[in-house]
């Protein structure tokens, strides 16, 4: 009985210590974030998944995301310094994001993994940020551009010329603005007796004498300069000499080259513009009745009527002769057969 009693007082008093006389060594354990009740923090728990005071102090608290998965952002750049103008690829991969934006020198949603291709005029900074429930996270690359050496400086000179050199009234005079130095492009003004804002401008001056022309020249630094032409018009070239003497006109009824006055004479003209003899003036006839009188230079009215030329209307009275004649003869016959038929009282065959 006493061997009893010894025994479970044994196991009841490591029943007691069995808690503080865990093996660390053989198990393994997972944080659970901190839960301390009565001065013991149970901040372990071993793979049996009883809680178990840590032997050690109170470690520092984390957030649950922090274990459980904020996303994970790997963001490269094929370089991270170019000259002006030249090409960037940028590429990423991400990890537990649900969505990812570009920010900074790039905008927009972006794949939660992918590349693009970037142009920077200047130096850029792009960032890719990813989020989920647990929060986000960022990723950047910064883009350089180096910066090409500064353009010699020289001064700006101006200057113009004049063609013709020496013009005249009336002459068309080109002025050209002539630069030297300076930086393209070139911007002109020009003033005094012209104006424009072109290289080259063009007048023609209607009166004589000095005439000034000043132009400006910018360049792409807005430097400038000026130049000045001067040039004298002079009067209008006098006609050509040397030549032939002209003929004076002759006056009326003067023949060419002569000094006496020729009487005045009577010219005929046929159709063909030949000229032939005037023919002796006609003797004025009765005109003969029937026939319609001619006028308007020997035609007859009808002619006058359908504008008729003379040798038209001659062989249209021609032929009308021969009509009338056949008319005449079967008319004739008619007559002498209707005749015939009434004295006879018998057809005539």
């Amino acid at each position: 009985m006493k061997n009893i009693l010894k025994i479970s007082i044994i196991f009841g008093i490591l029943a007691i210590l069995a808690p503080f006389s865990v093996s660390y060594a053989a198990t393994s354990y997972s944080y659970t974030g901190g839960n301390c009740t009565a001065g013991l923090c149970y901040d372990w728990i071993a793979d049996d998944q009883i809680p178990r005071p840590t032997p050690y102090p109170t470690p520092t608290y984390y957030p649950p995301n922090y274990y459980y998965g904020v996303p994970v952002v790997n963001l490269s750049a094929s370089k991270t310094s170019i000259n002006y103008g030249e090409m960037v690829g940028l590429s990423w991969t991400t990890s537990n994001a649900s969505s990812c934006y570009g920010s900074n020198s790039w905008s927009g949603n972006k794949n939660l993994s992918g590349s693009e291709y970037v142009y920077p005029i200047n130096s850029s900074t792009y960032t890719l940020t990813c989020i989920n429930s647990y929060g986000s996270n960022s990723a950047s690359r910064t883009i350089y551009i180096n910066q090409p050496a500064a353009p010699v400086q020289t001064g700006l000179g101006s200057a113009c010329s004049i063609s013709p050199s020496s013009p005249r009234i009336g002459n068309a005079v080109i002025f050209s603005a002539v630069e030297s130095g300076g930086t393209a492009p070139y911007y002109y003004s020009w003033s005094g007796d012209v104006s424009g804002t072109s290289k080259s401008v063009s007048k023609t001056f209607s009166a004589v004498g000095e005439k000034t022309v000043t132009v400006k020249i910018t360049d792409a630094l807005g430097k400038t300069a000026n130049g000045t032409c001067n040039i004298n018009v002079l009067a209008a070239a006098p006609p050509p000499t040397g030549g032939p003497t002209p003929k004076p006109t002759p006056a009326a009824g003067q023949v060419q080259g002569a000094t006496t006055v020729c009487k005045t004479v009577t010219l005929c003209i046929d159709t063909e513009g030949k000229i032939t003899q005037p023919s002796p003036t006609p003797t004025p006839t009765a005109e003969p009745t029937g026939v319609s009188k001619t006028e308007n230079g020997g035609k007859s009215f009808l002619a006058s009527i359908f504008s008729i030329n003379g040798d038209t209307w001659t062989r249209i009275k021609s032929l009308l002769k021969w009509y009338l004649a056949i008319l005449a003869i079967i008319l004739f016959v008619a007559i002498a057969y209707f005749v015939i038929k009434r004295l006879t009282g018998k057809e005539v065959k």
